[in-house]
């Protein structure tokens, strides 16, 4: 967004910029109504008006280009809500709206381009061709020998895992090895080639150390510059699952969340050349920004987020010492595999306090059991109180983990601090970062307000206790 970002703490007071935002806001509000825009979409796309329309995804911040990701009929379609002054790329609604199909993303330019028959398989056989360790390379020029004239058009299959518009595309590419044999891969679609290439070489660097136990990664196999794709091996295991409605999920998955908390305590023992700084000081101030602009168009919402982050920049803790962090933890991204745990999606990785991803963790248990208590009977504080434990089993296995490894470094002598009123902190503000968030994909919604009342309670807890109320 040109003109807005630098003036956005200050621009919304002004009336003409007010008057703006919230003419966005109510194109943002009208977008996100299936009802309305179903219709609209089909006329624009030359479908059935009675074609099904249902909102999938969204990203919104008032000021900057938002998104509206739907499911129409089988397909997927965007639209995007230009931000104030702009133009919105692809087919045009009536009221300036755009609209394309997927693939074609404006954000992620060769997605189209990736997902065309042949141009996946062609690139991995140019790229890894006489790499004599590349499994991927041999089994490409296997398919090559047995359909000679075929090329690699149907060598790879292609199917959609995950898609953030704009930001990323993660596919599972499955190649076959034997007529009755499959092996499949993980290739992500970035938004740019310097995200790719910065994704590949931290990846690759880290592949190249040892890891301490329980921890693996998943190898980097290739990396296709032109394409902007990053291609990964796939591990086996199943993802960290808290189904916090199960009255026994505290017994079932204790064990499993304190294997996941020793896997990040490894994984902050590792390193990475250059790493990306992400000072906690520069996303308060953020948040502060992001608030405000919310609160020109949205008071009820705006008003206690940006209370919250003013608290929270006016509380930030004197800065500790920094490792390579995750930096978008949950319990998703662990996956474990009898005595390995893998830990998924480093995209976001860089140097900060290794307490914000601990404190992720916790705060995406809180997370599940507000949204476990929106219906049923956990509203009685079953759901939330799961999420306490399970918390608490994770900083207290994570906590041990790092303080025998600590102790093995510094020569047996414990760190001089107390870490939990840090990872309080760190829960806080990984709190209204999801508030941020969930206000972004649904404005109408109560969760954001309800995850700022969670991150009140964290910051209020006493003494010792990293995480739950009181």
């Amino acid at each position: 967004m040109t003109g807005w970002t630098g003036t956005r703490t200050a621009a919304p007071d002004a009336p003409h910029v007010r008057a703006a935002l919230q003419a966005q806001h109510a194109a943002v509000l009208e977008a996100l109504d299936p009802d309305r825009s179903g219709p609209l979409l089909a006329r624009a796309l030359g479908e059935d008006p009675s074609t099904p329309c249902v909102v999938v995804d969204a990203k919104y911040e008032p000021g900057r280009r938002a998104t509206v990701l739907y499911r129409f009929g089988a397909g997927l379609v965007l639209a995007t809500v230009p931000a104030p002054g702009q133009r919105a790329p692809g087919e045009l609604l009536p009221d300036g709206t755009g609209v394309s199909r997927f693939p074609a993303d404006p954000g992620l330019p060769t997605l189209a381009h990736v997902l065309t028959p042949g141009v996946l398989g062609a690139a991995l056989h140019d790229e890894l061709d006489g790499e004599p360790d590349s499994e991927l390379d041999r089994e490409l020029d296997r398919e090559l020998d047995r359909e000679p004239d075929g090329g690699l058009d149907d060598a790879l299959d292609l199917r959609l895992l995950r898609y953030r518009p704009g930001r990323r595309a993660t596919l599972l590419v499955t190649v076959p090895v034997a007529p009755s044999r499959m092996r499949t891969y993980v290739a992500k679609v970035y938004h740019d080639r310097a995200k790719a290439a910065a994704v590949a070489s931290e990846g690759r660097a880290l592949q190249a150390q040892p890891l301490r136990p329980p921890l693996v990664l998943a190898p980097v196999v290739a990396h296709l510059p032109s394409l902007a794709v990053v291609v990964q091996g796939r591990l086996p295991g199943h993802e960290l699952v808290v189904g916090l409605r199960d009255p026994d999920v505290v017994v079932r998955r204790g064990p499993d969340v304190a294997r996941a908390a020793q896997a990040l305590a490894a994984f902050h023992r590792a390193a990475v050349p250059s790493g990306r700084p992400r000072p906690l000081n520069r996303e308060l101030h953020r948040f502060v920004a992001r608030s405000t602009a919310i609160r020109a168009v949205d008071p009820a919402n705006g008003e206690p987020l940006l209370a919250l982050a003013h608290e929270l920049l006016d509380r930030q803790p004197v800065p500790g010492p920094v490792s390579l962090v995750h930096g978008d933890c949950r319990p998703s991204q662990f996956l474990l595999d009898d005595d390995r745990v893998a830990l998924l999606d480093l995209d976001h990785c860089g140097i900060a306090e290794p307490a914000c991803d601990v404190g992720n963790v916790v705060s995406s248990l809180l997370q599940s059991a507000v949204r476990a208590s929106e219906v049923g009977p956990t509203r009685d504080g079953a759901a939330a109180s799961a999420a306490e434990a399970l918390g608490e089993i994770f900083v207290t296995a994570y906590l041990s983990r790092a303080r025998a490894a600590a102790r093995g470094e510094n020569g047996g002598v414990d760190e001089p601090t107390d870490p939990t009123q840090r990872i309080r902190f760190h829960v806080a503000v990984s709190l209204l970062r999801k508030a941020l968030r969930a206000w972004a994909r649904s404005p109408v919604a109560s969760l954001a307000e309800q995850y700022v009342a969670e991150a009140r309670r964290a910051v209020a807890e006493p003494e010792g206790r990293p995480c739950g109320r009181r």
